[in-house]
């Protein structure tokens, strides 16, 4: 038979994946059981469970690049909040500072017709002052959209940083 080689990107991709998988199940055995729920304790904790005292300065770049992950990747209920807004003359409304993406958008009464997403292309191509919305693309700190009218929704909140929060609901899971 023939043998398969592959490239050698495949190779390190595999062990990447590998190495994530090993850190992650260390981590998680850790963690069982442990109760923490600030940042302080954290910064505390695990330098005790790893028994690595030695990289108890490199910690809070560890929980920023979690964090980041985090912020990148989930999109969870619990980072589901209400919008709710009136469409001004630009055909836009200002995204609240914790704005990660929308989950649904609608118009206020259609709960059963959601807006959906484009390219801000096609949304200003539309051109429409008048009726009601069918599209929306966000576009820095706004929401456009084809139309005018009172738009309602769910989007995904940022995940508040540990660091300058203390604590958020991902520390008390």
């Amino acid at each position: 038979g023939t043998v398969k080689v592959l490239p050698a990107r495949w190779w390190f991709r595999s062990q990447a994946l590998h190495c994530v998988d090993s850190i992650e199940s260390r981590v998680l055995h850790v963690l069982e059981g442990a109760e923490v729920t600030t940042y302080a304790q954290l910064l505390i904790d695990v330098p005790l469970w790893t028994h690595r005292a030695d990289l108890a300065a490199n910690i809070p770049g560890y929980v920023a690049l979690f964090e980041a992950f985090a912020k990148r990747t989930l999109r969870v209920r619990q980072m589901e909040t209400e919008f709710a807004g009136t469409i001004n003359a630009s055909n836009e409304i200002a995204l609240p500072a914790d704005f990660v993406a929308f989950k649904s958008l609608w118009i206020d009464g259609e709960e059963g017709s959601p807006l959906k997403p484009q390219s801000l292309d096609a949304v200003v191509a539309r051109d429409r002052t008048s009726g009601s919305p069918l599209f929306y693309a966000v576009k820095n700190g706004a929401v456009r959209f084809d139309g005018s009218g009172d738009v309602v929704g769910v989007y995904y909140a940022d995940i508040p940083s540990l660091q300058t929060a203390g604590s958020n609901w991902l520390s008390v899971l």
